[in-house]
């Protein structure tokens, strides 16, 4: 006789991450650019630099990690194709 047994349903979740995040920019205040307002002079220079508490991408655990985002928003970050030169 076999058996079977039922497929786990794969889940819709593609990342859950807790952690910290520390953000610079050119802007002279807090960034607007990340709320859609315009940069200060233009443009946004920019570095986030997250550290990774716990967490997991796609079934990979990425606990512990860290990384660093390094950006140029040439204008209004909402703009379509602002990104593209």
């Amino acid at each position: 006789m076999t058996q079977t047994q039922p497929v786990p349903k794969a889940s819709s979740k593609v990342y859950a991450l807790q952690g910290t995040l520390l953000e610079a920019c050119s802007c002279r205040t807090l960034c607007r650019c990340w709320i859609g307002e315009d940069p200060d002079g233009g443009s946004c220079d920019a570095f986030l630099a997250y550290h990774i508490d716990k967490g997991e991408i796609k079934g990979v655990d990425v606990s512990g990690l860290n990384y660093v985002q390094v950006v140029k928003i040439p204008g209004n970050v909402l703009t379509p194709q602002s990104w593209k030169r």
